[in-house]
């Protein structure tokens, strides 16, 4: 039900999508790809115990891991959070 209210919300992901999420247990958040003009939820089941970073113009999203220098990199494409690379500044 929240994930779905949210197709009202403005475009924050890949041109056309809205990023929310909602807790699965202390330190855990899932993850779901909206789309705003189907109102479809186009991917669901990212989990992390972090933030994440994206923007409206770009299918990159950023898992970022607070206290440690580490990032997680996707590409949304095909309704699939695909993995790129992981980055750990030393």
């Amino acid at each position: 039900r929240e994930l779905l209210a949210a197709t009202g919300s403005a475009v924050n992901f890949a041109g056309k999508f809205v990023v929310v999420n909602h807790e699965c247990g202390q330190g855990c958040q899932k993850h779901a790809v909206i789309n705003t003009e189907t109102k479809d939820i186009d991917f669901y089941g990212l989990q992390t115990s972090s933030r994440l970073k994206y923007r409206s113009d770009s299918r990159l999203l950023e898992n970022i891991y607070a206290g440690v220098d580490r990032s997680i990199f996707y590409e949304f494409k095909n309704n699939q959070m695909n993995y790129l690379c992981e980055t750990e500044s030393k």
